[in-house]
């Protein structure tokens, strides 16, 4: 996967449809507001307040089935600042990083008990959402702009959409 681009500001997103995303976000979030409450001090790495930030965030971001389709929000920066450093938080503590050693052993427990996964499943899924939100494509723009203000031939926004689907399943995500 490529490098996840810069997230300075605010930037309007695509948000895929379909039971794979829904069931991704449901565990990413679920997850982030567990870490939030196992946060006290910097036991977890990060501040109660940013693993919240983060939940929020990816919970804002499920949809409903609607086949084929994608839709459109906006994305604020700061958002998906706390949405990286939670997941580089959760990479470290999946790759034994003994700072995230109260992280590891307080989310291995839960995942396991709650949704019968583990913590590197986790962070790869978390690594998932974050490159969904944050594509680096003029494909997403160009079916942005389409989809908001309905400029654009349906050629070029069936060409863009094709793109921005298949940078998803190489980020992971199967639609």
């Amino acid at each position: 996967m490529a490098s996840l681009p810069d997230i300075d500001h605010d930037r309007p997103a695509l948000l895929p449809v379909g039971e794979e995303w829904r069931a991704a976000v449901h565990l990413v979030r679920e997850s982030l507001e567990t870490a939030r409450a196992f946060a006290p001090g910097s036991r977890c790495l990060l501040p109660p307040v940013t693993w919240e930030v983060a939940a929020d965030l990816v919970g804002d971001c499920a949809t409903v089935d609607a086949p084929g389709a994608v839709c459109v929000t906006v994305l604020p920066g700061y958002r998906l600042k706390a949405l990286r450093a939670c997941r580089d938080a959760l990479v470290g503590a999946a790759a034994a990083d003994p700072d995230a050693a109260y992280l590891t052993d307080q989310l291995a427990y839960y995942l396991d008990l709650a949704h019968g996964t583990d913590l590197p499943t986790l962070a790869r899924t978390t690594t998932m959402v974050l490159a969904v939100l944050t594509p680096d494509l003029v494909a997403a723009s160009t079916l942005i702009t389409h989809l908001s203000v309905g400029s654009g031939d349906d050629a070029s926004m069936r060409t863009a959409y094709d793109e921005v689907v298949a940078a998803w399943r190489r980020a992971g995500l199967a639609c």
